[in-house]
């Protein structure tokens, strides 16, 4: 499988010009026309396109196969022989052409020739025909703003009008990967029907990595495991017969942890598993080599020996085990190419993460059948709140220095992000955020993100539905999109909501470090802050009421509003030493966050509602650091009379760590000592978390 050079997203037309074609649905004679025999997704993009030209005007607007019936208007999909001149070479399932003229308007897609897995399952490539159509749809008006029927906006219209000429498509990045995949306890617990919803919706905004083999869809790019897969192709059940393919840690082996990755029987073992995947699975894009999760590194000679002792990992713990990863899965990758002549194209993927995220120093250049998904994780890699190039933030810094080192090395990239809540999930402002990464990420040949994705459809719709866009697009006018965004989902309250939208997505830029997955969104929604929207709130919760879907989608969104003043409250009666007051509040979010995670429709669903083996409700993540300030503060207050808060560290204040102890011979108390690249200390967090 080839993967294509990056290039701007070609999209020839913004939006209609003053030379459409303009046929009146009601009035003429239009068809659709399909092959003689259509593909299972040309047939599905006819269907999908009579379906919502119905919706639109009322009018059903006939399929047949074959050419058009004299003296009519016809849209021609596909690999019709009326195309040929479209399809002919365009072997791009990402790529796709749109060319109206006189009284046809004609569509085609990439092809490529189906794949046949070794269970007899076959996987086609022909999605790019969806795509023309749905482009077709949206520039009618049409959107998708969310999973379900409740998250179309339709509109009502007689006339179909198409840009007159032709008009070519690609997308940014062949791998748009991670909206509505991820298998969160929202999906876990989500019924086939809303699992149905949801593959469609990404579908049909063009994510080209979704759920499942529904030949409509035209197929996707399949990928092997989802990261972390060193117990999938070494599982822990091998400990009682081959421990030396486990760690080394305080001079035992051990299962838990990573593996001996210096083991040259191990090392064969592994590639063998990769391998016997790979050959029963030949539609694969790519397929996971990357480490579990987590630390437990062997400490053996063969693999301290791949270690480089100079390499620190950023996340000041210790020794970064990059040179290692870069050894073995250059090891692994040579034994994979070598087995597996007959999948040229096949890539083996890991991530630069954690304790492995530095650039290895030990290679010249990593193997070419190997794709590193780079990871801004944690406040060590990753601060949302300033652009990736900002000298300024060291997390940023660190992380595109990793980015710089790799792409010199000659490796296939990716990001694996965190574009969504697994912290926080009220408002977060990530639309510059994402349209600032992809332009980056753009520069170094990236082949596309993956986003870890725990939806909030409610309060971070926005976010999900503009992740896809610009992934396709990364130079999309946001406020212009924006704008459409709103007034397509809200309707008469699409002013109050648009400035709503905004004013938080000003509040990120620059702002406090507000953490991957939201984890310390809580810096922005101070009370001051809150008091800027509630006068949006209120104007769009009016406007809104009883306007149907709109007063819905208005409602679920401001949902984030109501969470983010409820955390707020916590948070304060927290900080002011109140053990009792903080009790009630931070009862009252986690209530609220429950209550709206029952559905899905607000918070990711499921979400809050974990039990563990007794039946007791599990403490999210969300709210964990909530409940341990209230045990501090408690105690505080049983062991001394009256505590209070004596002062609370200013969120401009920096730190740097003084591990050898030469602070002060290098003048680090002075006023005039440059501190611009000393971390930022987190003042509305727990200690552990400054």
């Amino acid at each position: 499988m080839k993967i294509y050079p990056l290039t701007l997203a070609l999209i020839l037309c913004a939006g209609l010009s003053a030379d459409a074609l303009e046929w009146s649905l009601n009035q003429e004679k239009v068809e659709i026309c399909v092959p003689e025999s259509p593909s299972a997704s040309e047939q599905y993009a006819a269907e999908e396109l009579q379906s919502y030209l119905k919706r639109m005007s009322g009018v059903e607007v006939a399929i047949h196969p074959g050419n058009p019936k004299e003296g009519s208007r016809a849209v021609i999909i596909g690999r019709h022989p009326l195309n040929e001149d479209l399809w002919q070479g365009l072997d791009d399932p990402d790529r796709y052409k749109i060319d109206a003229e006189g009284d046809r308007v004609r569509i085609a897609g990439g092809y490529r020739p189906p794949v046949t897995a070794a269970n007899g399952e076959v996987y086609p490539s022909d999605r790019a025909v969806l795509y023309g159509v749905y482009e077709l749809l949206e520039e009618q008006g049409v959107r998708w703003l969310r999973p379900g029927p409740r998250g179309e906006e339709v509109p009502q219209i007689t006339t179909l009008k198409v840009a007159d000429g032709l008009r070519k498509f690609q997308p940014a990045f062949p791998l748009r990967w991670g909206v509505a995949l991820y298998a969160t306890a929202a999906n876990r617990s989500a019924t086939e029907e809303e699992t149905d919803e949801a593959v469609l919706w990404a579908l049909r905004n063009r994510c080209s990595v979704i759920r499942g083999n529904d030949p409509r869809f035209g197929g996707g790019l399949k990928i092997g495991g989802s990261g972390h897969s060193y117990n999938y192709l070494v599982p822990r059940s091998l400990f009682k017969e081959k421990p030396e393919f486990f760690p080394l840690i305080d001079g035992k082996r051990t299962p838990k942890g990573q593996i001996c990755q210096g083991n040259p029987e191990l090392q064969d073992y592994f590639a063998n598993a990769v391998i016997k995947r790979a050959r029963e699975n030949p539609q694969w894009f790519m397929t996971s080599i990357d480490p579990n999760d987590g630390g437990g590194w062997c400490e053996c000679e063969l693999c301290q020996a791949m270690d480089d002792p100079n390499l620190k990992s950023g996340r000041s713990d210790g020794l970064s085990m990059s040179s290692r990863m870069a050894a073995f899965n250059n090891i692994i990758a040579a034994k994979v190419a070598k087995a597996l002549p007959e999948l040229p194209d096949l890539r083996l993927y890991c991530l630069a993460y954690s304790q492995y995220t530095e650039t290895p120093a030990n290679v010249e250049k990593l193997a070419d059948n190997l794709v590193i998904g780079v990871a801004p994780f944690a406040g060590a890699y990753s601060d949302y709140s300033r652009p990736l190039s900002d000298p300024e933030s060291l997390p940023n810094s660190r992380f595109l220095a990793s980015i710089q080192g790799f792409h010199k090395l000659g490796t296939t990239l990716y990001a694996r992000e965190y574009l969504s809540h697994y912290i926080w999930p009220g408002p977060l402002p990530l639309l510059w955020v994402m349209q600032d990464r992809f332009q980056e990420y753009r520069k170094y040949g990236f082949i596309g993100v993956y986003s870890e994705t725990h939806p909030c459809w409610g309060p971070q719709g926005m976010v999900l539905y503009f992740y896809l866009r610009l992934l396709w697009n990364p130079d999309l006018d946001l406020q212009t999109a924006m704008t459409d965004y709103c007034a397509k989902a809200y309707g008469p309250a699409a002013a109050p909501m648009l400035r709503y939208h905004q004013k938080i997505e000003e509040r990120g830029k620059g702002g406090p470090y507000f953490g991957s997955g939201g984890s310390q969104a809580v810096n922005l929604f101070t009370d001051e802050f809150l008091s800027t929207l509630e006068d949006d709130v209120a104007e769009a919760r009016k406007l809104a009421a009883g306007a149907g879907d709109y007063e819905w989608r208005t409602e679920t969104t401001l949902k984030g509003f109501d969470f983010a003043r409820l955390y707020r409250r916590a948070v304060n009666e927290l900080a002011q030493g109140n053990p009792a007051k903080a009790k009630i509040a931070i009862e009252e979010v986690e209530s609220f966050f429950r209550e709206h995670a029952t559905t899905g429709e607000v918070f990711d669903k499921g979400a809050g509602l974990r039990k563990d083996a007794k039946g007791k409700l599990i403490t999210e993540s969300t709210f964990r650091t909530l409940h341990a300030d209230l045990a501090r503060i408690d105690t505080l207050d049983r062991t001394f009379e009256n505590p209070r808060l004596l002062q609370q560290l200013n969120a401009a204040w920096r730190f740097q760590t003084d591990a050898e102890g030469e602070g002060i011979s290098k003048g680090w108390q002075l006023s005039e000592t440059d501190d611009a690249q000393w971390a930022r200390i987190n003042s509305g967090a727990a200690w552990q978390h400054q």
